[in-house]
């Protein structure tokens, strides 16, 4: 069994992509409708300047320095820079249910494109690639596709960077939400990725997820790529945890 179910692998992914392409080509209007609708009841994406650019919380005027804001002052971050859409509330927090776990992918696309809006311009684009944070094939196999994945393809799309989807998931772990503990969620991913045989000396990196909670998935993936020599490696979610959370942590 384990000789074949690599082999499968291609196929699925392929699938799973034609799947989002239907989605996206029939249901943007839906989209699109939704958030004009959420933009009336005062939705707006976050400028940068009301979350700290270190770990992602949010802070007021003034509260952020160069060595972060009061959630993360003077601790090792792994990432250079974060941006997010918002705070995992609402409306946010509801579209990425409905992406992940009801098949509404058209949101990996709009997530991936008003991302992109917050980052453009690009500095040197030729040394810059996209990546995305992996999931277990296994889970990706029962969810027909990968949000962060296609949340990448939209961001590349649109700003004109190639997708390198370079990072690799190693065995199954059970999902992040499961784990109460920073702890836990440290452990259940320690080890867990890996990295293709590339070199990325001076090549700068923007790392596209869905939710920053406690940064243990996105961490491990920022240390690979700096080891594989990366300028700089930038994240960018749709979405960060509420920082007053018991388990909010940058690490």
């Amino acid at each position: 069994m384990p000789r074949v179910l690599p082999s499968l692998r291609p196929f699925l992914r392929a699938a799973g992509e034609t799947l989002a392409h239907t989605f996206n080509e029939l249901f943007p209007p839906i989209v699109a409708q939704t958030v004009r609708d959420a933009e009336v009841l005062g939705f707006q994406i976050d400028r940068p300047a009301v979350y700290c650019a270190r770990c992602g919380a949010s802070t007021g005027p003034g509260e952020t320095t160069a060595r972060g804001c009061s959630h993360c002052i003077d601790q090792p971050i792994a990432w250079d820079r974060i941006i997010r859409l918002g705070l995992y509330t609402n409306p946010i927090s509801d579209w990425i249910i409905a992406m992940k776990f009801h098949k509404e992918w058209g949101w990996a696309t709009w997530f991936g494109e008003e991302l992109a809006a917050a980052v453009r311009p690009i500095e040197e684009p030729t040394k810059t690639i996209v990546c995305h944070v992996p999931m277990p094939w296994i889970r990706r196999w029962r969810r027909g596709f990968s949000q962060a994945q296609l949340m990448a393809t939209a961001f590349a799309a649109r700003t004109g960077l190639r997708h390198a989807p370079i990072l690799r998931r190693k065995g199954w772990q059970p999902p992040q939400t499961s784990m109460v503990l920073r702890s836990q969620r440290r452990d259940n991913v320690k080890d867990a990725f890996r990295l293709e045989a590339v070199d990325l000396t001076g090549y700068h990196v923007w790392l596209i997820d869905d939710v920053k909670n406690t940064g243990s998935s996105l961490t491990p993936c920022v240390k690979l790529l700096k080891q594989a020599g990366a300028a700089s490696v930038n994240v960018a979610v749709a979405a960060v945890a509420d920082p007053k959370q018991a388990d909010f942590k940058v690490k």
